[in-house]
């Protein structure tokens, strides 16, 4: 969570929780996570630019407490 925070937020990450992360998953996982988050990212960006409002029947989230 914090190194996607930090990728999403400020990009760069601190260098101990990319490293972290690295160490403990591999290379391609790191990789495979960083490109999945900047899909979702890239996603967001068109359906907020575009006002695509949520299908009247699709899912809901909880409501926040």
């Amino acid at each position: 969570v914090t190194y996607i925070r930090q990728l999403m937020r400020t990009n760069p990450t601190d260098r101990a929780v990319f490293d972290r992360l690295k160490e403990r998953h591999g290379v391609q996982w790191l990789v495979e996570l960083t490109a999945i988050a900047n899909y979702y990212a890239m996603l967001c960006g068109i359906v907020n630019a575009f006002e695509v409002d949520p299908p009247p029947d699709g899912d809901r989230l909880p409501a926040s407490a």
